[in-house]
């Protein structure tokens, strides 16, 4: 990829080509109409690209890989984003604020590293600028994976227009201490600019249930951003993985469907259950409360899976888990597992192989140093 600048862009020529290739992705990829999709000109481009510094991954003059940095100074006094960020909480002002959006890459390099030299040459930038708080908006499936960029959840999200239920993450640049734990990958990069010890002890008291790290990077530096990448604009489903049409369609017919509204308990800590739980829509939050100080362990998003200890070994569950937005489920008992396996052996045989990757990659991750 060496041949492949990464740079803000530079005319309006530039900013066009940029908007081809998002219309590219979120329209006719991701059946997507975020503000600005313009079908007569193939375009999506919106009035805060011209209040912002747009970075593209050029690959000759064509942009592949693009992304959006604004300064919450430059936003007009009614955006919907001092709202949806809360930027007048936080204690520096709105020039040492920022937030990124519109990162995309193309689908043939997204096996690549653009999406992280994106983020990297983003906040080089910011931090350089003296910039202190940056935020972005994340579906709940990649919250565990701006984490250990070094973002954190601090407050709940809402339904968008343009993009579904996003939850609001920051991260404190200045932060060497949190990115150090979550062993991120920018650590390097924040190192070169002094620290802000103040801001970071400010968000730990501030957001308590949000202080400690709820991700840590266990894989390799470059295999854990080859993973992220692969996981930008992906809408697959693991536990579906290598199955065909008719094979999904009989896994789906052997469980139940559960709707949950936004603050509803789906699993209590101590309960006993035999189902696991797969998120079609929406979002939960797994949380524990040690001397009644309640904690967020995880997010969880479309795709992702819990209740796997009460499927396997009808143990009682280990965390609360809660809807935080209105939430589709797919619910597969162990009496249901068993029916499958008679009708459709090799469909169950599927559902345990991409269940035990997904377990051992949770177990890795939990006994990482």
């Amino acid at each position: 990829m060496d041949e492949i600048a990464i740079r803000p862009v530079r005319d309006a020529a530039e900013l066009a080509a940029v908007g081809r290739l998002r219309y590219e992705v979120y329209v006719r990829e991701l059946g997507r109409r975020p503000p600005g999709s313009d079908d007569a000109q193939g375009v999506q481009l919106e009035g805060e690209d011209a209040l912002s510094t747009v970075y593209a991954a050029f690959d000759g003059d064509t942009p592949v890989a693009c992304l959006r940095l604004t300064t919450m100074e430059r936003l007009p006094p009614d955006s919907r984003w001092r709202e949806f960020y809360g930027v007048d909480t936080f204690p520096v002002t709105e020039a040492q604020q920022a937030m990124l959006s519109r990162l995309v890459v193309r689908a043939d390099h997204r096996a690549s590293l653009l999406a992280p030299r994106l983020l990297a040459a983003a906040f080089s930038d910011f931090r350089g600028a003296g910039g202190e708080a940056l935020f972005l908006r994340c579906a709940a499936n990649m919250v565990p994976f701006y984490e250990v960029m070094g973002f954190r959840r601090y407050t709940s999200g809402n339904a968008l227009t343009d993009a579904g239920f996003r939850l609001p993450m920051v991260m404190i640049a200045g932060d060497w201490a949190h990115l150090e734990a979550v062993k991120s990958p920018l650590i390097d990069a924040a190192q070169e600019f002094p620290p802000n010890v103040s801001l970071g002890d400010w968000f730990e008291t501030r957001y308590p249930e949000h202080s400690r790290p709820a991700s840590v990077r266990v894989l390799g530096k470059e295999e854990f951003l080859l993973s992220f990448a692969a996981r930008l604009n992906d809408s697959g489903i693991p536990l579906l993985d290598d199955m065909d049409g008719d094979e999904k369609e009989f896994l789906f017919l052997a469980a139940a469907h559960r709707d949950a509204k936004a603050g509803e308990a789906v699993l209590r800590k101590g309960d006993r259950g035999s189902e696991l739980f797969l998120i079609l829509d929406g979002a939960v939050e797994v949380t524990e409360s040690p001397r009644g100080q309640r904690r967020v362990l995880t997010t969880l998003g479309a795709g992702q899976l819990f209740g796997e200890a009460g499927f396997l070994m009808q143990a009682p569950r280990t965390a609360d888990v809660m809807a935080i937005a209105d939430t589709q489920l797919v619910v597969l008992d162990v009496d249901a597992f068993a029916r499958l396996g008679d009708q459709h052996p090799g469909v169950a045989l599927k559902v345990m192989r991409n269940l035990s990757r997904a377990l051992c990659l949770r177990l890795y991750a939990h006994n990482a140093d």
